[in-house]
């Protein structure tokens, strides 16, 4: 049924002083509960409730007809107090409220007083004498207790607006109850009901009513709901509510990352929580099923819905939005770590576009512009200093010196090196040896990189060389830094032959291979300084370690 149709009808019904039962259904989850209620709002506001009292009672464990009546009073509120909370001041302005709700408070706490049985029951059915001219809605009729009839809920609807001249919402999942009930169902509903409405929102009437704002938030997310179609409106409140609990862990970096979190939210929400959504796997393997697999009905469906989603992959950021999802909470240490690579990420592509513009001054044009060439780039150079790559840094440099400007390139190398983690200059992982051609900043650059702290154990670094007979730049930076009394150590706590062997003779390979690099040359001269340190100690070191040719003397 159009949405614009329900929301018609339940206006009438609010409006309307005559007693009657309305019956608003629906499929599981689609939000008749929370669309009730923002209608109601919508009517209190406009001042469009002909009753003047409400009570809104859900059924679930209710065990007894007497439960339900006693619910009844004991949720009444003024019409006027819909959608508020509770207000002891309120209550307390109005004598004849004050009085029902200290008659309210009693039976229930009577039920404490042993031996008051009979009494309850009395004045319960006394309190509910005053029960008329009221409008009730009855919510979750198919999570009530076993010892409440579905006959004895339609009946006491019938009585409620025939003998008290109530209006009666019934808020019921479709098809939701047993055999046995949806036989009462169906006998009972024609004498029941005077008006029913089928709450069956489309996708945009769907996502109008769970994200009616204009916040950042909900103007985020409401495409997303559109593109896979969620018309369920308490999977799209859901994710709402997550998403709010996600904001403050997000919101100071890039609005890319907030855009990246907010999008895997909606679909992994949609996923774990929609009926009829691909699950978790399928979307995890989406982009690992073969093109020529045959497809079901449904992920043929998945596809094309996720055709419209956009572009998404398994990433860190989605591992953690489902973390979140099943949780139910935020961790902001987790959120803040991934959060903190996606912000310097999306910061780098602005960063590399704006160094890019600047140097199309360069490559724009023949004009004899060198000023404004050299501004723009050392002003572009300034600002994005912290996310040019080493490559392009150096060919700034570069051009700088060509044009000779040597005191400017030398200022831009101290601020790139300064700005930069020693990692950041890692020639086997961020670029190749010889893609840094400027002198200064190279030397600057291994300076910088030569600080790493490398916690290691020198020693297994040199057995595990030795008996591979495999390094690179890092292992031979560490043993560069040991001194000679530091291999005296070394040598002396080895106690297996084969690896005392293999060691001192790796070091002695270094200490004759032609163009060796510095640092290979210093581990060798500090190992072999050592050797003779230790053949100084007695004649038996000084012919164990002349065996390995090293003259003591």
């Amino acid at each position: 049924m159009n949405i614009e149709v329900v929301g018609r009808e339940i206006a009438r019904f609010l409006n309307s002083p005559d007693p009657e039962v309305l019956c608003l259904k629906g499929k599981w989850g689609v939000g008749k509960s929370f669309a009730w209620g923002r209608y109601l709002l919508e009517a209190k506001t406009a001042r469009a409730i002909a009753l003047s009292e409400y009570s809104f009672v859900s059924l679930y464990g209710l065990n007894s007809a007497e439960e339900l009546k006693a619910a009844i009073v004991a949720n009444t509120v003024p019409s006027e107090n819909i959608g508020q909370p509770f207000d002891p001041r309120t209550i307390l302005a109005d004598p004849t409220t004050a009085a029902k709700s200290t008659w309210r408070k009693a039976l229930k706490k009577i039920d404490l007083l042993s031996g008051t049985n009979e009494y309850i029951a009395v004045l319960r059915r006394f309190s509910f004498l005053a029960v008329r001219n009221r409008l009730i809605a009855f919510d979750d009729l198919e999570r009530k207790g076993d010892g409440l009839k579905l006959k004895e809920v339609l009946g006491l609807a019938v009585f409620l607006k025939e003998q008290r001249d109530c209006k009666v919402v019934l808020i019921l999942n479709e098809g939701a109850f047993d055999t046995e009930e949806n036989v009462d169902f169906g006998k009972y509903f024609e004498k029941t009901v005077d008006a029913h409405v089928n709450f069956e929102p489309t996708a945009e009437e769907a996502v109008r009513i769970a994200l009616p704002d204009n916040s950042s938030i909900h103007d985020e997310i409401r495409p997303h709901c559109l593109a896979l179609d969620i018309t369920n409106i308490r999977v799209i409140r859901r994710i709402e509510r997550m998403a709010r609990l996600l904001e403050p862990s997000i919101s100071k970096y890039n609005p890319g990352v907030r855009r990246d979190y907010l999008k895997s939210l909606t679909l992994l929400g949609w996923s774990k929580y929609a009926e009829g959504a691909p699950d978790i796997e399928f979307l995890k393997a989406r982009h690992q099923l073969g093109i020529n697999k045959e497809k079901s009905a449904d992920e043929l469906k998945w596809g094309a819905t996720l055709q419209r989603f956009g572009l998404w992959y398994f990433s860190d950021t989605a591992r953690i939005a489902l973390e979140c999802l099943e949780r139910g909470f935020i961790d902001p240490e987790d959120v803040g770590a991934d959060a903190q690579k996606l912000h310097a990420g999306y910061e780098a592509k602005t960063s590399e576009s704006s160094f890019h513009e600047a140097w199309q001054v360069y490559h724009g044009s023949f004009d004899d512009n060198q000023k404004e060439v050299v501004e723009a780039l050392c002003t572009s150079f300034r600002k994005n200093v912290k996310y040019i790559a080493p490559v392009n840094a150096d060919g700034t440099v570069r051009l700088l010196r060509d044009l000779g400007e040597n005191k400017l390139a030398s200022e831009l190398i101290s601020l790139y090196v300064d700005c930069h983690e020693a990692s950041s200059f890692d020639m086997r992982e961020r670029f190749g040896p010889n893609e840094i051609r400027d002198k200064e900043f190279k030397d600057r650059a291994s300076k910088k990189y030569s600080e790493i702290e490398d916690k290691r154990d020198p020693k297994q670094v040199l057995i595990q060389i030795a008996k591979t007979a495999s390094w690179n730049d890092e292992d031979m930076l560490l043993l560069s830094k040991i001194s000679t009394d530091g291999y005296y150590d070394i040598f002396k706590s080895m106690k297996d032959a084969d690896e005392l062997s293999l060691c001192i003779q790796q070091a002695q390979f270094f200490g004759q291979l032609i163009g060796a690099k510095a640092t290979a040359q210093t581990f060798a001269k500090h190992a072999q300084e050592a050797l003779i340190k230790i053949g100084k100690e007695s004649t038996l070191n000084k012919r164990r370690v002349e065996k390995f040719g090293i003259k003591v003397e």
